[in-house]
């Protein structure tokens, strides 16, 4: 430590020792500034930006050994030999990068650490090498232990100024780095010269291929200035680069913070990387620490607290494995009475995204829309569409030896309510009348408008005649009693028509349509009754239906003529004949 002090005190000048340190310490800088850039870049930026880094680095430590070496008093009586010091100062860039490369490709603190010692390494072989440069009359000793030590400082402190560089990338690590740096290959260079020891040997003569001092001065100025124009370089591209993105830091947080979504990033691991306040806010999560830890330590909290249901280890390692395999999934959970959608999507090189969507009232305008396309919209009753389903269902339920009641029900006398009331006035009864329907129907069974104010009931049990005799009876009675509506007391009548199945049809079409027939038949029969369909019921409507189509066809053609038949009486008084009515025919055969 003695020759330490005393090579510092009494061999160099403290001028160019200055120099050196700020040549050094601005060095320093350009290189750590230069190293988080490099941390944050991938692929080719990112070795361009080691590259730089190491040019700087390995300048800054070239410069400053050969200005402190021109401060050294016994090294201005000797000259240094170009090859070597050429060497060195390409030994200093390319350990550099070595250490510079594994200590920005790697996010664990050993390698961090390791890279930063290899720097220290180069700083120790670029020294050495520059002293093998120097040329004087006398012969170079070392202390051994003194060697080691300066080797020592320059790697621990090296390690320690790339650790703390790669922990933050703010001013305080910045600055620290800097520091830490610029005493490694400051405490290494004065410490390796404390451990020289010179011996004058008159005989040691300087070689061709030597530089004196003084053009070795301008050299090292010259590579001061182009470290300092690198640096200065480096910086303004750094503030540059910061620069463009933090405006991109901006956006990206006012994108995240106003999506109407909540978005979560998660690594390989399932840590969490980052989180929109919508993502917290929707998960109830604006309480708990969510940056840097792993999704199942929140999913384990939330399970103590009775807010997540299930096996938060499963869950989590479900999430994990379709990330690894790039699998995309979708979720729809309920948290807190919302129902969330959760989609989650993989990142290349690991981690996924997850995106939450709160889609409670979109489930409910499509509940609500499906509603009213399968629905009445003034009774709520199912509508035709429904009812067809729920009769297809109703005949795939039915075992042997079950029928299925098909009841169609028509309004008597409704037209005539709804015109002298009003329709407001039809619309309350189609309502109320919709509610006897349900009440009197069993728990079962089906009730449906058909549209107007028809109706229908499926009925399905054993013995179904019966059952569908005594129901209609039931409905016949009850939908013809009085109705109280907006002061207005009104009684009206219902005719059914009932079909069964199997015996009168076994799907859903032909049973309505028996139906309609038999409900035709009550009301040609008087009214407010009910009728089974029969067979000849269809036969009738098809003789009805082809002289309609000859009626029809006949008015179109023309074929009607009118003839006159006089009525005559014998009795006295009357004079002369008098026609008295008409009687139409046509032409035609039909």
């Amino acid at each position: 430590m003695y020759q330490v002090l005393f090579c510092l005190t009494d061999e160099h000048d403290w001028r160019l020792v200055a120099l050196g340190g700020a040549v050094c310490l601005l060095a320093s800088a350009a290189a750590i500034s230069l190293f988080q850039r490099a941390r944050v870049t991938h692929g080719p930026a990112r070795l361009a930006w080691i590259a730089l880094d190491a040019a700087v680095s390995g300048c800054g430590i070239w410069a400053t050994h050969f200005i402190a070496m021109l401060a050294y008093g016994p090294g201005g009586a000797g000259a240094y030999n170009i090859p070597v010091t050429l060497l060195s100062l390409i030994l200093a860039i390319s350990v550099t990068f070595v250490g510079l490369s594994i200590a920005v490709s790697s996010s664990r603190p050993v390698w961090i650490a390791l890279g930063g010692a290899i720097v220290g390494t180069g700083v120790a072989a670029m020294h050495y090498t520059g002293m093998a440069a120097l040329e004087i009359p006398a012969r170079v000793d070392w202390i051994g232990s003194t060697v080691v030590a300066s080797v020592l400082f320059g790697i621990v402190f090296a390690a320690f100024a790339l650790f703390i560089a790669a922990r933050r990338d703010d001013l305080s690590h910045a600055l620290t780095a800097t520091t830490l740096l610029t005493v490694a290959i400051v405490a290494h260079h004065f410490t390796a010269m404390g451990a020289v020891l010179l011996t004058p040997d008159p005989t040691r003569a300087i070689s061709g291929l030597s530089i004196p001092p003084a053009s070795l001065s301008f050299l090292t100025a010259s590579a001061a200035v182009a470290i300092i124009a690198i640096a200065l370089v480096a910086a303004l591209l750094d503030r540059r680069a910061k620069g463009a993105l933090g405006r991109q830091q901006i956006v990206l947080d006012s994108a995240l913070e106003n999506m109407s979504q909540g978005l979560c990033m998660f690594d390989a691991d399932g840590k969490i990387i980052l989180f929109n306040e919508r993502y917290a806010a929707m998960l109830r999560r604006t309480d708990i620490l969510l940056t840097g830890r792993l999704l199942v330590d929140v999913l384990r909290e939330e399970q103590a607290k009775g807010q997540w249901q299930g096996d938060a280890d499963e869950f989590f390692t479900r999430l994990v494995a379709d990330a690894r395999e790039g699998r995309t999934t979708t979720d729809v959970v309920n948290r807190f009475g919302r129902s969330i959608r959760v989609v989650n999507q993989p990142m290349q090189g690991g981690g996924w995204v997850a995106t939450f969507e709160d889609i409670t009232e979109w489930l409910e305008a499509q509940a609500k829309i499906s509603h009213m396309a399968r629905h009445d919209a003034l009774t709520s009753l199912p509508n035709r569409v429904l009812f067809h389903e729920q009769l297809e269902q109703g005949l795939r339920r039915t075992n042997s030896g079950d029928q299925l009641a098909v009841l169609c029900l028509d309004l008597d006398h409704f037209k005539d309510i709804n015109d002298s009331l009003g329709h407001p006035i039809g619309d309350a009864l189609l309502k109320e009348v919709g509610r006897r329907l349900k009440t009197t129907v069993g728990e079962h069974d089906t009730v449906a408008r058909l549209g107007g104010d028809e109706f229908a009931v499926v009925q399905i049990g054993r013995s179904e005649e019966t059952a569908a005799r005594s129901l209609a009876g039931r409905l016949v009675e009850v939908i013809s009693a009085p109705y109280e509506i907006d002061d207005h007391q009104i009684v009206i009548g219902v005719s059914i028509g009932i079909a069964l199945a199997p015996q009168d049809g076994n799907n859903p079409d032909e049973l309505l349509k028996n139906a309609d027939l038999a409900l035709y038949r009550a009301k040609a029969d008087g009214r407010g009754t009910y009728r089974f369909f029969e067979t000849g019921m269809d036969a009738r409507a098809q003789a009805r239906r082809l002289l309609e189509m000859d009626l029809r066809a006949a008015l179109q053609r023309d074929e009607f003529e009118v003839f006159y038949q006089p009525i005559v009486t014998s009795r006295a008084a009357v004079s002369s004949p008098s026609r008295r009515c008409c009687v139409g025919t046509t032409r035609s055969a039909g």
